[in-house]
């Protein structure tokens, strides 16, 4: 199944650099959350493992950092390791600005993800929010594509 992720150039120098994706995404202590905090997602995280979020549709990356100098990848990961991930997380809703924005999102393993599975990866050009998804203008405009599967590294 196709799901999208917007990540640094940090993260991409790793993937194309060879490093093994259980070494890639955010430890779970990062989303630990002391006993009365407020868990802004539906996903349990294990403190020694690391982490990949993925979103099922393309629209819900505006609820993200769609900064220039970022990245927008493109997976195709098999159903069996999403649907184990399978969650939603609440996000800033960018017309009240509370967090009030329940989407569906996958929290991955890293461990059970690798380079066969990158589809695309865009590097975004020009900086977007969620007022250039409703736009007439393309979106393509705001990104180029490094790196397509069938054609690998462009640049």
């Amino acid at each position: 199944m196709q799901v999208f992720r917007v990540c640094d150039k940090e993260e991409i120098d790793k993937i194309f650099n060879g490093v093994d994706f259980k070494n890639i995404g955010a430890p779970g202590s990062l989303y630990q959350k002391d006993p009365g905090e407020v868990n802004l997602n539906t996903h349990n995280y294990v403190q020694n493992e690391r982490y990949m979020h993925f979103f099922p549709k393309f629209g819900s990356l505006f609820y993200v950092n769609l900064e220039k100098g970022r990245y927008i990848c493109t997976y195709d990961i098999p159903s069996e390791i999403l649907n184990e991930g399978l969650g939603s997380g609440e996000y800033l809703d960018l017309i009240t600005n509370s967090f009030s924005r329940i989407v569906e999102e996958y929290c991955i393993k890293s461990k059970y993800l690798n380079f066969e599975y990158l589809e695309q990866v865009q590097l975004i050009t020009r900086n977007m929010d969620y007022m250039s998804f409703l736009c007439d203008e393309p979106l393509d405009d705001f990104y180029e594509s490094i790196y397509l599967k069938k054609k690998g590294k462009q640049k």
